[in-house]
């Protein structure tokens, strides 16, 4: 477990590096979906604790409905770790698939593989949110300065993940495929919040 931390730290160090390590490695393909999925029920797990443990905003007419449908999805961690599966294997392919419109040379397995990488490190930054907003209501201000500081940082191994991965030598170019992935999963993300979230408050079964 010690080596797995040092080499969450070292993925922000050197960013590039690991990316390379990970994409030089040919685990087969069940490995991969093996991998994935232990760190899917990690990032759930996480995810859900990160929002039982976060205090409400105040509602508005505006977000009033918005954080009725969140409080329902999130109200199980059965339910947050299909949210962050759907969201982890959408991403896999908008990032192969994007990357690959444009030029990129990035195999599936590879994309599988550093996009499981990222997420087990959402999932252990995420943690220390959950500890700090678990050891006191007071600590809020400063989760949210670090969950901000660490989305910041995630997002700059990730530019520097895909550009390895589909040799672009430019993160530019690689900002560009996060810009065609990400369009395409939020349109997939918000059609599976709505059919899970719709159906979830219908049958009330959470």
């Amino acid at each position: 477990m010690n080596a797995a931390l040092q080499l969450v730290i070292e993925t922000f160090q050197r960013p590039r590096d690991i990316a390379a390590e990970i994409t030089a490695r040919h685990d087969d393909r069940a490995t991969l979906w093996s991998g994935a999925f232990l760190v899917i029920i990690l990032v759930g797990i996480v995810q859900f604790a990160v929002r039982h443990f976060t205090p409400d905003p105040i509602a508005t007419p505006e977000t009033e409905e918005l954080l009725r449908v969140m409080d329902a999805i999130f109200a199980t961690p059965f339910l947050t770790i299909l949210i962050m599966g759907s969201a982890l294997i959408m991403s896999v392919f908008a990032i192969y698939l994007g990357g690959r419109m444009i030029g990129g040379t990035g195999h599936f397995p590879q994309t599988l593989a550093i996009m499981s990488w990222l997420q087990f490190v959402n999932a252990v930054t995420g943690s220390i949110t959950v500890v700090l907003l678990a050891l006191s209501p007071q600590l809020h201000g400063i989760a949210s300065v670090f969950h901000l500081i660490i989305s910041f940082a995630i997002f700059y191994v990730t530019l520097h993940f895909i550009d390895v991965l589909h040799g672009f030598n430019s993160l530019w170019t690689a900002f560009g495929t996060m810009v065609i992935s990400f369009v395409g999963l939020a349109i997939g993300l918000v059609l599976i919040l709505v059919m899970i979230g719709g159906a979830a408050v219908q049958t009330g079964a959470i």
